[in-house]
């Protein structure tokens, strides 16, 4: 009966501030405001999803942690990898890839095979083989399945679920 009554005030009180709006810009969670960020999850680049997981709380800098961000010409040549931002401290990584046909090196069934290996063996094909993929939406793979602090990928893990839903994407994997 408990769990009833706070699952009813828990949503009288989101409803109420939707009806009312909210002083934190529409974020309703307090999770960040994809007001800042593209509609559509194919458009954001790997800088929006470093600023995503940073104003999230998650990517921080400092003290052995620091974000980066990857271009195909230098880091990922011959793949349909079009960019990788990542996080990383002295014990974790996290890391997400925007594929994308559209590179001079590679093409649409390239980016199909990777996609199949992805959903069959949530790795990433080859030579590659070796970084695991948690999701895989549209052209997108998220891996972090490498934070060993429990707390941080649940974090990871939430902030994920949490933008899919609100731009109304499902992941494949």
């Amino acid at each position: 009966m408990k769990k009833v009554l706070a699952m009813i005030l828990a949503a009288v009180l989101l409803l109420g501030a939707a009806a009312c709006g909210t002083a934190d810009g529409g974020k309703g969670s307090g999770g960040p405001d994809l007001g800042n960020y593209p509609e559509s999850l194919d458009a954001w680049s790997g800088q929006d999803f470093i600023d995503y997981f940073t104003e999230a709380g998650i990517f921080t800098e400092g003290n052995g942690a620091e974000t980066w961000l990857q271009d195909h010409a230098t880091y990922w040549p011959g793949t349909p990898v079009n960019e990788c931002a990542g996080w990383w401290d002295d014990m974790s990584m996290a890391m997400i890839l925007v594929m994308s046909p559209e590179n001079s090196d590679s093409s649409q069934e390239q980016l199909e095979e990777w996609k199949t290996s992805i959903r069959e063996n949530k790795a990433l094909p080859g030579d590659y083989s070796t970084i695991t993929v948690d999701y895989l939406v549209g052209n997108i793979a998220f891996s972090y399945n490498t934070i060993l602090d429990e707390e941080l990928y649940n974090k990871m893990d939430t902030a994920c679920k949490e933008l899919f839903e609100a731009l109304g994407v499902t992941p494949e994997s």
